[in-house]
């Protein structure tokens, strides 16, 4: 019988390459997890089907039933998805251009996954993109009251407090946002030798609104705007 590999994974995400070379040398069944990024076992397990599905994928390789069985257990995946609320997040940030059909899925979600972390989250950017810093900082505000790190991770704060400044001109209402995430910021310019950016505008609008000065040896053309923050 000749071996056949399983792969779990997201056909969205950044694992394509990877999943392309393991099918070059060895059948496979695939298992789509729309939108779980390098974690598809963790979005399983929200959804609450994980073991479901790790049964019914031995199941399959020891009754050789691969074909019908991935049918099926993909389908399984594909019916709970509206219960995932990573799922359901992703999905929000791709129709951020498509705003009716955005705002059905944010009121779907919120319902469905009422003060959801992610769901909270893709609802702030929303409000940013639609220049509304007003009820993104009362979204934020929601957040920071059962996840207080939240002002701390670069990846959330960094595009808020930039499009913020942008358009309210400065750091009204904030300041202890601001304060909070000054430290985490100083920490990745004093270690990071190439700087992206974003963590150049951002350090230098700190920099100019907390009276700060930038330092000498971080000169504005010394950035790179396709690093990761």
């Amino acid at each position: 019988m000749p071996k056949i590999a399983y792969l779990i994974h997201d056909q969205h995400g950044v694992d394509k390459r990877q999943v392309a070379e393991v099918k070059k040398h060895i059948p496979c069944v695939e298992i789509f997890v729309p939108y779980s990024g390098h974690f598809p076992l963790s979005s399983l397990s929200r959804s609450r089907i994980l073991s479901k599905t790790l049964s019914k994928v031995i199941e399959s390789a020891i009754g050789s039933k691969e074909c019908s069985s991935s049918g099926e257990i993909n389908w399984l995946v594909h019916s709970v998805r509206k219960d995932n609320s990573k799922y359901l997040a992703a999905l929000l940030r791709r129709l951020r251009g498509r705003p009716k059909l955005f705002e059905i899925v944010i009121q779907y979600a919120l319902r469905r996954h009422p003060g959801d972390y992610l769901i909270s989250i893709a609802l702030m950017r929303a409000h940013l993109q639609r220049k509304d810093a007003r009820k993104a900082l009362e979204v934020l505000r929601e957040i920071e009251n059962y996840r207080p790190n939240t002002v701390k991770k670069p990846k959330i704060i960094m595009p808020f407090l930039i499009e913020y400044i942008s358009q309210t001109g400065g750091l009204r209402n904030i300041e202890d946002i601001a304060q909070s995430f000054k430290g985490v910021l100083d920490k990745i310019m004093k270690e990071n030798a190439n700087p992206n950016s974003q963590q150049v505008e951002l350090y230098n609008l700190l920099a100019h609104h907390l009276n700060r000065h930038s330092p000498s040896d971080l000169p504005l053309d010394n950035r790179s705007p396709d690093s990761a923050c």
